[in-house]
């Protein structure tokens, strides 16, 4: 593996996991605990869907040659950049927060579907690219656990101070790809 190949599944990762981290990080900030087994069940569907898309993409690359392959992943990964950080500021426009108390392993799995539409298009973005796939899926996996963790017990500590939406980072992230993939 070569550095540039670690630098895009490391862009990718924390892009893809950002969304967790918020997600965590509200239900922090309601201190509403998720089970350790809840945020495992949930990123490993979150890394499984991640890993049908990226298997997919990379099928396509056979059929799609050269440059084309760069360029579709490259308007695949900018859709999904400018679409979250779209969501994000209309979150923003809207106020809404949405108060649950509980967060079972079912509510879990509806939230890690939810949370793994992006996923889809980001992994066939990357199946299109040259790269080390199983580090996107593997460390999309335990990277998205960390991040879940981190989030909550930062949601926790942080309620009374800090009260904004952070997802538009994970968009910035995948504009960003998209840019090294029409470079």
């Amino acid at each position: 593996m070569n550095i540039e190949d670690f630098l895009k599944n490391s862009i990718l990762i924390f892009a893809l996991t950002m969304d967790s981290f918020m997600v965590s990080f509200s239900y922090g900030a309601s201190r509403i605990k998720i089970s350790f087994s809840v945020v495992t069940g949930m990123n490993l569907i979150m890394s499984g869907m991640l890993g049908m898309a990226v298997w997919i993409g990379n099928g396509f690359s056979y059929f799609i040659e050269g440059r084309t392959t760069d360029i579709l992943a490259g308007v695949l990964l900018g859709g999904m950049g400018g679409y979250q950080i779209y969501h994000s500021v209309r979150i923003r426009k809207q106020n809404t927060t949405k108060k649950t108390r509980k967060l079972n392993f079912m509510s879990g799995i509806i939230l890690a579907m939810a949370l793994s539409i992006d996923s889809v298009a980001v992994g066939m973005g990357a199946g299109l690219l040259e790269g080390v796939r199983w580090m996107l899926i593997a460390g999309a996996f335990l990277f998205g656990i960390f991040m879940m963790e981190i989030g909550w017990k930062l949601g926790k500590c942080c309620a009374k101070f800090y009260k904004k939406d952070l997802s538009w980072i994970g968009g910035i992230c995948l504009l960003l790809l998209a840019f090294f993939a029409f470079w």
